[in-house]
């Protein structure tokens, strides 16, 4: 019916398509340009050529274009994606849909800059329409995808003073872009997607892990890792010369009983050497001797690191030993309670798309990256004792 997008651009598919309204039908211009969508736009840099042509583009048949473009880009964070109204209607949603294997509906608000508080309501009457039309019964979250950061503060602010019962995200539409693209090409998967959106975390946080990462692999093999580090002050964890079985972990440490984190800390990991780890958030991988631990007190920040000399052994001063999973035994401790690091973005998005509460009791591990363990506990942010 319709030639290639390669070949086309938006005007022209919509000026075969025809003008776009919500008239219903098989045949009807809507119906057909979104059949070009499913048919020909097979990859996210087809839909990103698409969307770069219409995003700031002035004109009604343009931004209809650009909002049916992002609910199709769903498809390619693996979801199945449902449209919806370009008018509201009483009844009817007049936002996008997103459904996920997962039981995960997300709707999906396209707004063109500036970005408008009143995109929160769209989203609230339409999540209110789709579950009295019984579309949806699951989880649900909503998404504000934006062509530009204008007025995303004021969007950001309306969201928190909201306090709704669902998470609502903003994302710029290069970063929903970039995800997609990720996504395609395995960097990362859709329960990363999922727990981003469940979590509120931006989802430009992760499209931000994802580009230092392919900074880090292109410049690996130029840059050693020692000249990355500080240059002066006491010296952080040997990153240098790590083998690829060296291993970075942060342990969220929670209350114990009656021992709060820090008494915990004191007491057992600096003064015993040995840390009883409850569950490993990366699967079936296990810390290992020679591995780097740093240790994360909720609502606080990172307080200190240890070296794993060896497993499986010296559990004095342990209460219930044999509720963990790893008893590990470690060199090397410095703790400086009194001024915590802050985690960096990267790590926030490794324990929230680990499902972490860190709140729990007992100590778990997360791995991290060698530059966010650095990061975490270089002299320069943390000046160690102990």
């Amino acid at each position: 019916m319709l030639e290639s997008p390669h070949s086309l651009s938006i005007e022209q598919i919509l000026t075969l398509a025809g003008r776009l309204d919500d008239t219903p039908g098989f045949d009807t211009p809507r119906e057909r340009y979104r059949r070009f969508l499913r048919e020909h736009a097979a990859d996210p840099v087809t839909v990103r050529s698409l969307v770069g042509q219409c995003q700031h583009a002035p004109g009604e048949q343009l931004q209809r274009a650009f909002r049916d473009l992002v609910v199709y880009l769903g498809r390619f964070l693996g979801f199945d994606p449902f449209f919806g109204r370009y008018v509201p209607a009483d009844g009817a949603p007049a936002e996008g849909r997103w459904h996920s294997r997962s039981r995960l509906d997300v709707v999906v608000s396209a707004q063109a800059a500036p970005a408008s508080p009143a995109g929160l309501e769209t989203i609230v009457k339409s999540i209110d329409a789709l579950r009295a039309a019984g579309d949806i019964a699951g989880r649900v979250a909503g998404l504000i995808v934006l062509t530009s950061p204008a007025g995303r503060h004021r969007l950001d602010e309306a969201i928190a003073a909201a306090a709704l019962p669902f998470p609502v995200g903003v994302v710029l539409v290069g970063s929903l872009l970039s995800m997609a693209e990720a996504m395609s090409s395995g960097g990362i998967t859709h329960e990363h997607i999922v727990r981003v959106l469940e979590s509120n975390l931006p989802g430009d946080v992760l499209v931000d892990m994802l580009e230092r990462s392919a900074t880090r692999a292109a410049t690996s093999d130029v840059v050693s890792p020692e000249s990355a580090g500080p240059k002066t002050g006491r010296a952080a964890p040997p990153l240098g010369n790590a083998s690829d079985e060296t291993s970075y972990w942060i342990a969220t440490i929670g209350q114990d009983h009656a021992t709060k984190p820090e008494e915990f800390l004191e007491l057992v990991v600096l003064r015993r050497h040995v840390i009883g780890v409850v569950d490993s958030a990366a699967g079936r991988s296990t810390a290992s001797s020679g591995d780097w631990v740093c240790f994360y007190v909720a609502g606080k920040g990172v307080v200190g690191h240890a070296r794993v000399s060896s497993l499986g052994a010296g559990a004095a001063g342990l209460r219930d030993a044999h509720r963990f999973r790893q008893l590990l035994q470690v060199d090397e401790v410095k703790l400086n309670l009194g001024a915590p690091v802050a985690l960096d973005s990267e790590t926030q998005l490794r324990l929230r798309t680990a499902g972490l509460v860190t709140s729990r009791q007992a100590p778990t591990l997360v791995r991290i990256s060698r530059e966010s363990f650095r990061t975490l506990t270089s002299p320069a942010a943390l000046p160690l004792s102990g």
